[in-house]
Order: structure tokens, then sequence, then C-alpha cells
């Protein structure tokens, strides 16, 4: 049953998703809420809240900040993120389907186009209007990670399988195979033991969670590899209602999945979170 679909057009929004889906994974899991964070916002926060720097650590005039009208340069440490800043709900800051869409601001705003922009105040009026980041959204990020971890550079598959059977959100860094070949962040929900396989929710419109193989030369590894991968675990505490006090300033489908099949599911009657959304993975009931 889809619960929400969303899909994205905009580059490389991948770990804003996924950081997203933790989020809400975690939430309902340990508060039995349902909860639809800003994808928009995560964006938002990782980019406007980030330093440009040169190759020798010094900030870049006059353009300071990183920008959301810039895609890519994301990753798993998205789960750092969420745990220093709040999130606000989908409805305070609705995601932005197209980067024309963000792009059709700038004439409201008074630029002709991002060549016409030329310094940091030129790139906050952007980043912090109403039209993107409205100031009820920031009055309203309430949505945090308490914690997180790191797993470190290729962790082993019994280090995934346990982080995901302490209740903890796995936000991976993985390899894309297939064209478009390169890197992309997903979350990590599950496994199934026996068919030495992971489940992940991605955020490609497959409708479904996909499946990654623990063995790279598995069939099932044709389109995604755990190979050089970097995973982040996030640890929810902080009770709902936190306000934007807190605040230092693709991957988007919501489905819950059918519970496996008899004598299919996972390891040690474990199994995919049912409720809700089924983004995180957890002991069976």
């Amino acid at each position: 049953m889809a619960i929400r679909v969303q899909t994205t057009e905009r580059p490389r929004h991948c770990w804003a998703f996924a950081g997203a889906a933790a989020l809400e994974a975690a939430y309902r899991r340990k508060y039995n809420m349902l909860i639809d964070v800003s994808e928009e916002y995560v964006f938002h926060m990782g980019k406007a809240f980030a330093l440009n720097r040169d190759s020798a650590g010094a900030l870049v005039r006059p353009v300071e900040n990183n920008s959301s009208l810039t895609g890519f340069q994301g990753s798993g440490d998205i789960a750092q993120k969420i745990s220093e800043n709040a999130i606000p709900p989908e409805d305070a800051a609705p995601y932005l389907q197209s980067q024309q869409k963000l792009l059709d601001i700038l004439p409201v705003l008074g630029f002709a186009g991002v060549g016409a922009m030329a310094s940091q105040e030129d790139y906050d009026a952007v980043e912090f209007c109403e039209q993107h980041i409205p100031l009820l959204a920031q009055v309203n990020a309430r949505y945090r990670a308490a914690g997180w971890g790191s797993l470190g550079n290729n962790p082993s598959i019994t280090a995934l399988e346990n982080t995901i059977l302490a209740d903890r959100e796995v936000i991976c860094d993985v390899s894309h195979k297939t064209p478009n070949i390169g890197g992309h962040v997903l979350l990590l929900i599950g496994f199934d033991r026996n068919r030495q396989v992971f489940l992940a929710k991605n955020h490609w419109g497959e409708g479904k969670f996909i499946e990654i193989a623990y063995d790279e030369r598995s069939q099932l590894a044709d389109q995604f590899g755990l190979v050089h991968h970097r995973c982040r675990r996030s640890d929810i505490r902080a009770k709902p209602g936190l306000l934007a006090g807190q605040l230092a300033g693709e991957c988007g489908e919501r489905v819950v999945s059918d519970p496996p099949a008899a004598g299919g599911g996972f390891c040690e009657s474990r199994r995919a979170d049912q409720a809700g959304d089924g983004l995180s993975g957890r002991r069976a009931a």
C-alpha cells in the first residue's frame, strides 16, 4: 500500500531522501508516530549550512556558503547533520519536484538567472525566501536525531546486520554499478540471511524495497554494490516537539511492504518494520 509516492528530478538529492527516511522510520518505531519530514529542508540544511573552502581549507569569497541550487556533494554524513539540526514537516517546506521549479524562484526575487547572483546575500535571498524555505518551516523544525555513529569504511556484513538488529537506522553510501554509474546514498532497512541480501529503501520509483546482495558476484548485485561503502547509524532519542531553537541553521516514495512469506523472513525472526512506512529493520513483534 502506497502512503505517498514521490520521485526526484533534481540532481542527486539521494542523501537528503535517505536522511529523511531514517528520521521518519526512527520516530515511527520509538514513538509510534507517523511523521513526514521535509526532504527540501534536509537538502537545504545540508547545503546552506556548509562552508565552501578551497584546496588549502580557506573560506571561498564572496560566496562562502554552499547552495541548494547545486546538486550532488552529499553523503551518509547526513546522519550527523540531522542530529545537529531539527527538520520540519513536509507541508511546511514541500519538496520542489524539479530543478526548474527552484530556478523559477529567481525572477520573482529580481534575478535574471544564477549568473546574476554575485554575493552571499544574493544566495541567501534565494535559500531562505518564502517560496523555498518559509519562515514557518524554520519555526516548526522539531524532528531531530539525538545522536549518530559511524560504522567506518567497508563495515562487515555482521556489523551491518547487528546495527539493524539493534534498532538503528543505517544510512549507507553505495556504488551504483549500472548507468548512471557512481556514488549513491540509501537506507538499509533489513536483511534476509537465508537469501544473503539486504533490503534497502531507494527513491527511484521502484515502488518496493530493493535488494543488495551480500556477495557482489551474485546475480542480485547487478545494480548496487557494497564495495567501498560507508555507513552511518542514527540514534533517535529526542522527544517529539523539539523546536527550531535547536537549529544551527533521491529516495522519496513512501511504501509499506507486505509481510514476508512464511519461512522466508529475516534471520532469527527479525523482519523489516511492517508498521508505518516500513523503513527500518527491527525485531519482530
